[in-house]
């Protein structure tokens, strides 16, 4: 009796494979989605209404997210904008924080009201200080820090802080 060969050595066959990936595929969920389907309806109708906004102002300038990003960081304290970021607001997947909205808004030459609808406050505070200082009453501070710096000088400011920890 002749031998049986063994067809793809262990393997699913061709077309039972590619079933099964196609399958895979389309039940897999990407981080995005799954970030997406926690927001409340409130939340998504902001991020929606936010990206439709954003779209407009580049189809009104001519521009693609890649162009945004260039030209948004033009106006970071660390000259980088990501167009991965601006990918996420044009999908609506995520809102900026204040400095990234600063930047878009004058690299669109816009101001925060036009991108973002008056829902969204509440979700952004757009005048959030970059550094913040409340005195505490009895001869010390309360100190907030909130802005991008080199690694070196986020080491020095904890180092500083550090030794005058109570």
């Amino acid at each position: 009796m002749p031998r049986r060969q063994a067809v793809g050595k262990g393997k699913a066959a061709p077309k039972v494979a590619a079933g099964r990936d196609a399958y895979l595929e389309k039940t897999r969920k990407t981080r995005d989605e799954l970030q997406l389907e926690r927001l409340s309806a409130a939340e998504l109708a902001v991020r929606r209404e936010f990206s439709k906004r954003l779209q407009l102002k580049l189809a009104e300038r001519g521009w693609n997210g890649s162009e945004l990003a260039r030209q948004a960081s033009k106006h970071m304290s660390d000259g980088r904008f990501g167009r991965d970021m601006v990918s996420k607001y044009l999908r609506g997947v995520a809102l900026p924080y204040p400095s990234s909205l600063t930047a878009l808004c004058r690299a669109l030459r816009c101001k925060p009201e036009d991108l973002l609808p008056p829902e969204a406050y509440g979700t952004i505070n757009t005048v959030a200080p970059e550094v913040d200082m409340q005195t505490a009453g009895d001869g010390s501070a309360w100190l907030r820090i909130n802005k991008r710096v080199p690694f070196k000088v986020a080491v020095e400011v904890m180092a500083l802080l550090k030794g005058h920890a109570e």
